[in-house]
């Protein structure tokens, strides 16, 4: 391969990823809206549904541990954050206050303490 190939090469991946970084960046939260499945935890099934008025709807099941949450959540174009609605009681726990979610480049969402997970777009 001659060296002006490999400079046109070098160019056309950088603009791709250029490109790719790009669109997923103008992203809104209209274009993130839906239903999104885990997947990569074995016998663990979770939903996670972004509306497009800005609220979340989620759920985990593993084994005989159930847990659901909902509340509301934002799009900067390269991650999703999830607010939790707070406790209608006391007693009442939420399974979680605030999560921050990654975007990668295929629209996947992931959790940085889980990277072998994501969540997919339905």
């Amino acid at each position: 391969m001659t060296i002006k190939m490999r400079s046109c090469l070098i160019a056309t991946v950088f603009l791709m990823i250029s490109a790719s970084q790009t669109a997923l960046a103008g992203k809104t939260e209209e274009a993130f809206a839906g239903r999104y499945v885990l997947r990569g935890v074995p016998q663990a099934h979770s939903d996670l549904m972004l509306g497009p008025d800005g609220r979340f709807q989620w759920d985990l099941s593993y084994g005989s541990y159930h847990r659901a949450n909902m509340g509301d959540w934002h799009a900067d174009g390269r991650a999703i954050t999830l607010d939790s609605d707070p406790a209608d009681t006391a007693d009442e726990q939420t399974p979680f206050d605030t999560i921050n979610l990654s975007v990668d480049s295929t629209g996947a969402l992931h959790l940085k303490e889980f990277p072998q997970a994501a969540y997919y777009k339905e």
